[in-house]
């Protein structure tokens, strides 16, 4: 090849003083072929955004993002329409609850706040009139 191994260096016996760098040949590396694409950077820029100084995510890791509230039924109008069967009192109030909590998310779940309403009111009179004609057969 010509040119390579480097000249013997001048007369100074440095060959990289004063910028005198010994020249690479012409094709000493091939081309890539395959394998691995070329890396553009070390970081990606998502969206063609970039973060500001002090925000950078450490590499690998996902930015944090606060939870997504659920749409679907809030947990206290299912537990007042299930307490209302057992325990009406406490059904009638998580169903209370839980229906304003339905009209908060823009009705989702508002179908069975009310059913535990209506059950927690029927089983409440149930119970109150089991009382009344217990007392009164004695």
């Amino acid at each position: 090849m010509a040119g390579y191994p480097p000249q013997q260096p001048p007369q100074g016996g440095n060959p990289y003083q004063n910028n005198q760098y010994p020249q690479q040949p012409q094709g000493a590396y091939p081309q890539q072929q395959g394998g691995y694409p070329p890396q553009q950077g070390a970081y990606p820029q998502q969206y063609g955004q970039q973060q500001p100084y002090g925000q950078q995510q450490p590499y690998g890791q996902q930015p944090y993002y606060p939870p997504q509230r659920a749409a679907g039924v809030p947990g206290m109008a299912i537990a007042g329409l299930v307490l209302a069967f057992f325990c009406p009192l406490i059904g009638l109030g998580l169903s209370i609850a839980g229906l304003n909590e339905s009209n908060r998310r823009g009705g989702a779940g508002k179908g069975v706040a009310i059913a535990g309403i209506v059950i927690s009111g029927l089983m409440l009179l149930a119970n109150i009139g089991y009382v009344i004609g217990a007392r009164g057969g004695m």
